[in-house]
């Protein structure tokens, strides 16, 4: 992308990105293109104690905002999202029901 040989069309995000603020999302550049999630996420045995998820969370919270970690996620577009289980929960509905929808239009069907 520095040579100038390729260039930036667009962002996979709902938001433009710090890292880069001219490239805008796809969604200004495709209304009603749906946005499919991208994300990664940490999981544990069904039944972790509480006392023991909440320190996995504040660990992995604590590396994450790092200065080091921080500017590492930057360079690379990437944007921490909020790791309380209770949202990630969440997310994930959030995300199977719009992919289904993304399947549905589409017309894909299983193999």
């Amino acid at each position: 992308m520095k040579s100038g040989k390729a260039k930036y069309v667009a962002v996979f995000h709902h938001s433009r990105l710090k890292s880069l603020p001219d490239v805008p999302t796809v969604r200004e550049s495709l209304p009603g293109f749906p946005l499919l999630p991208i994300w990664g996420a940490y999981f544990g045995p069904a039944g972790l104690p509480r006392p023991i998820m909440q320190r996995f969370h504040d660990e992995i919270s604590k590396a994450m905002t790092a200065p080091d970690v921080s500017a590492l996620f930057e360079k690379a577009g990437l944007v921490p999202g909020d790791p309380r289980p209770e949202h990630l929960s969440a997310k994930m509905k959030e995300d199977i029901a719009s992919v289904a929808r993304f399947v549905k239009a589409a017309g894909i069907q299983p193999e």
